[in-house]
Order: C-alpha cells, then structure tokens, then sequence
C-alpha cells in the first residue's frame, strides 16, 4: 500500500473510529460520575474546500465594504447637538455684530474729532487778527493725503537676496584677475 491507496481511509473506517471514539468519551464520563453531554452531528456539507473558503471570504469581505461604506460614516445630528451648534452660531453672529458696532462708533468719533479740528479757530490769536475783524484768517489750504504705498512685491523683495550665478566664462576671467594682481604685486 504505497502512495494513495494507502493513505485512502473508507467511510466504514471512519463510522468505526468515531464510534470508537463515542464510547472512549461515555467510559470517561462514567469513570467521574457525569452524564457525557449530547454530541451534536456536523452536517455533511459535500462542498469542497476552496468553495467553502470562497464563501466566507466574501462574506468577511461584505462585513467590511459595510463598515466603511460611505453611508456608515455618517449620521444625522441629533436634537442636542443641532442646539449646541444653533447656539454657537448665534454666539459667534454677535460677536460679529459687536465688532462692527464698535468699528462704526470709532469711525463716527473719527470723523467728529476731524470737523471739530477744522471748525475751531487757530489756537494762535494774532494781533493783525484781533484788529480786523472784518477779514476772516486765511486757513491754509489742506494738504493731500499721501499716496497710498503699495505693498512690496516678492520680486523686489529678493532682489538683493538672489545673486546670478556666474558663468564659467566669468569664473575664468576672475581667477585670470587674480593671477595677474598678485604677480603685478610681486614685481615691485
């Protein structure tokens, strides 16, 4: 009995190692003084192994497509959070609200503070002044507001931070230079 006759095992031989098997098991539990519980029967399942390692990767597979599907990972708010947020949101409009209230009080104290500044008279009385009175004192007249400076561009920025790099021909007539310089300087 060599190669696979004899390792082929007959349905009797394993109807016989089983019920072998059985009474091993009901000895023991006699031997302790228990019933032996009820062995359940497998189901003969008469598919091959690959079928039945096929059906559970799909199934572990399914598992997981349902755990990250994109309908899992998200869910409605509920009636505590929607308040939380409602809340915040209502917060945050009036802060806002707040800012530009007092960004409009400062301006209108701006623009007061620069009508009082050219209704009152010059804060110098001149004796020429003092004495006519019918000539009002010529204000002088009003600069013009500085022109509005643009900010730096990057370009000019770097400007002075970039430096081309030379090129060989540059490089060579830099090292010709010098050569000369230090021999001009050994001669004297």
């Amino acid at each position: 009995m060599t190669g696979a006759a004899g390792r082929f095992v007959t349905e009797e031989v394993l109807k016989l190692k089983e019920e072998q098997r059985k009474r091993d098991w009901d000895a023991a539990y006699e031997r302790i003084g228990q019933k032996p519980p009820k062995m359940e029967e497998v189901a003969y399942d008469g598919r091959t192994l690959f079928e039945k390692l096929q059906e559970n990767k799909i199934k572990e597979e399914e598992e997981f497509e349902k755990m990250f599907k994109l309908s899992a990972q998200y869910r409605g708010i509920d009636e505590e959070e929607s308040a939380f947020l409602n809340g915040m949101r209502e917060r945050a409009a009036e802060a806002e609200r707040k800012r530009v209230a007092e960004a409009e009080e400062e301006v209108l104290k701006y623009r007061e503070m620069l009508a009082s500044r050219q209704e009152a008279p010059p804060a110098i009385a001149s004796p020429i002044a003092s004495t006519s009175a019918a000539k009002p004192a010529a204000r002088p007249a009003a600069k013009p507001p500085a022109p509005v400076k643009s900010k730096p561009t990057q370009r000019s920025l770097l400007a002075g931070a970039i430096k081309k790099k030379p090129s060989a021909d540059a490089a060579k007539r830099r090292t010709s230079e010098a050569t000369l310089d230090a021999a001009k300087q050994q001669k004297p």
